[in-house]
């Protein structure tokens, strides 16, 4: 079967709004039949693109809104992405717009600013960029992670509006892990990452995807915003903080 084109906003919006009744009805058939129409339509976006290779990350998103099951965090639908041989990992934050859409699962898009991982970029082989594109009324920020070569024995981030990440098994399958990360993990001076030539920047809007590296002029610093991830289920966003640290001292290995 070949792929279907990707939805309008008309068409993703009719499905979406099917979806959330079989899912509050607890249709599982109809929920998934749903879901697979859902994933073969949703569109791959030019997101990012590797300071090593230069090479285009396209990448699954809705960003119609986040009341798609992309945004699912326990149980998202998407699709198997064709990434860059360098891609390592990929976070994000969105900053909150009105309105927020109603939705019957829990969304976990981040905090309302862009942040940067220093368990990851600490690496020597690892490199980021930061990058937007509008999610319906919100602004979404790509922290795309790229390496060369894949360093071992770090814990990735959870994928954007997850609650897992994918990683690669030795014998070339795919299987899935899952951190446990808080904000007192993530660092939102960009400025200083970008002054080290650790993290790289997209302009807003730039369709080129054209690498910056250089502080000045970079519209991702000291932005006003939650640095808590926010928490949304029909239509409510709360922003939860960190409990205790000794309430945070499992973490799970790669």
């Amino acid at each position: 079967m070949s792929p279907q084109p990707a939805f309008d906003r008309r068409g993703r919006d009719a499905l979406v709004a099917d979806y959330h009744a079989a899912l509050r009805a607890g249709d599982t058939d109809r929920i998934v039949a749903l879901g697979r129409v859902y994933v073969d339509r949703l569109p791959v976006v030019p997101l990012s693109r590797c300071p090593l290779t230069g090479e285009v990350l396209s990448h699954s998103i809705d960003h119609f809104d986040l009341d798609g099951p992309w945004w699912d965090y326990d149980r998202p639908w998407r699709p198997l992405e064709h990434l860059p041989r360098t891609f390592f990992a990929l976070a994000g934050a969105v900053r909150l717009g009105e309105p927020v859409a109603r939705a019957p699962f829990v969304c976990r898009p981040g905090p309302a600013v862009p942040f940067v991982v220093p368990r990851m970029l600490d690496r020597p082989e690892v490199v980021a960029v930061v990058s937007s594109l509008p999610v319906g009324p919100h602004t979404g920020y790509a922290l795309a992670y790229f390496a060369d070569p894949m360093p071992g024995g770090v814990k990735r981030i959870n994928a954007w509006g997850a609650a897992d990440y994918p990683v690669r098994r030795p014998d070339g399958s795919l299987g899935w892990n899952a951190a446990l990360d808080w904000s007192p993990e993530w660092d939102f001076d960009l400025r200083s990452w970008i002054e080290r030539g650790k993290l790289a920047w997209i302009s807003p809007g730039d369709a080129t995807l054209a690498l910056r590296r250089e502080a000045g002029g970079c519209p991702y610093l000291d932005l006003d915003g939650s640095h808590e991830p926010a928490s949304i289920y029909d239509g409510r966003a709360v922003y939860t903080p960190p409990p205790p640290v000794e309430a945070r001292a499992f973490r799970p290995n790669e």
